[in-house]
This record gives C-alpha cells, sequence and structure tokens, in this order.
C-alpha cells in the first residue's frame, strides 16, 4: 500500500459493521465530512488515544454534518469488547 498525500481524495471504498450492514464512503461524503478512526484493541497508543476520540464524537458526532468510522483490525469479537 502506497502513502496517500495530505489533500489527496481518499479512494471510495465500502465496509461491513460487525452485523453485516454495508456502508460505502461515497454516501458518507454525501452527508459531510467523515472521520476515520483506525485502530487494534491490543494496541496502547490506541487505548490510550480512544477516549480522546470518544470525547470529540460526543461533541460533534452526528451533527452539523459529520460522520464517524471506527475501523478495527481485529475480530468482531475483541472489537466489540474494545
Amino acid at each position: 500500500m502506497s502513502q496517500v498525500a495530505i489533500g489527496t481524495p481518499a479512494p471510495l471504498f465500502e465496509l461491513k459493521t460487525a452485523d453485516g450492514q454495508s456502508h460505502g464512503l461515497s454516501e458518507a461524503l454525501e452527508r459531510g465530512t467523515v472521520v476515520l478512526v483506525f485502530y487494534k484493541a491490543s494496541c496502547p497508543t490506541c487505548q490510550f488515544t480512544f477516549p480522546f476520540i470518544q470525547q470529540i464524537y460526543s461533541k460533534i458526532g452526528g451533527s452539523a454534518g459529520w460522520t464517524f468510522w471506527g475501523i478495527s483490525q481485529d475480530e468482531p469479537e475483541e472489537t466489540s469488547a474494545f
């Protein structure tokens, strides 16, 4: 995978939730800004950072066209426990 330069539009993709629902980036972008949060439950940096992401989400998530997606590298069971 190559590095994407700042300001380069993200390639369009679809993700599935733990319960199998599909969500596409193109549809999310139609609603406004999309914040992608990549994490792994066993990562100490992720464990430290996630409460701050949750604070930001609680202040602006879902309002004013903001969409937050947490993208886990773990299996669904580990992700749900995190």
